[in-house]
């Protein structure tokens, strides 16, 4: 437990903290790491994270209003019903791995280049989302909305359960696995055998 918190970290690592142990007020990480933190609820609403880890965390409903988010890393993670569509959107660049999420929104939002990998992507909201180069590598999808998105380019090999309506979505040389393109198909309701 962290007993008197400065403003500015850098090189730091941080195990197992716990939302009710941070501080009031906003502070600054640089290429810092979150080893099995319990941030349940934190507001980390104007905070910068720039080339930070989070790795095995819970940061189901998060805060992170107006937070800045360049090269952040989220492997592992619990993130269930976080707006990343409130943050600093100028320098978003985040990366997911292995993680659950669940009920978050990225609207509006430029994610050129961003991976969300391997993960479990559930009854997310990506509408009118810039994800030119984004990866969907390996990743389950279900009930996750792809509307008004600029997908080229976007690589869902490997993806799963996901239903993207080519009609109002961009998708110039995305890249599908061919065993999955009924994902492509299944908005129209047909029966492919």
């Amino acid at each position: 437990m962290q007993e008197v918190w400065s403003d500015y970290y850098e090189n730091e690592t941080f195990t197992q903290l716990k939302t009710e142990e941070m501080p009031p007020h906003s502070i600054e990480f640089y290429n810092c790491q979150f080893n099995g933190c319990h941030f349940e609820r934190m507001d980390f609403s104007n905070y910068t994270f720039d080339r930070c880890v989070f790795k095995d965390s819970n940061l189901a409903l998060a805060n992170f209003t107006n937070a800045k988010l360049m090269n952040v890393n989220f492997n592992e993670c619990k993130v269930e019903g976080v707006r990343f569509d409130l943050c600093d959107a100028f320098i978003l660049e985040v990366y997911f791995d292995k993680c659950l999420m669940r009920n978050c929104s990225f609207s509006d939002l430029n994610m050129k280049k961003c991976k969300f990998e391997n993960s479990h992507i559930l009854e997310c909201d990506f509408y009118k989302t810039k994800l030119v180069e984004a990866s969907f590598m390996g990743s389950v999808l279900s009930r996750t909305v792809f509307a008004e998105c600029e997908l080229t380019k976007a690589n869902f090999e490997d993806a799963t359960d996901f239903i993207i309506d080519p009609s109002i979505n961009r998708l110039k040389k995305a890249i599908f696995s061919s065993n999955e393109l009924a994902g492509l198909l299944r908005h129209l309701d047909l029966v492919i055998k």
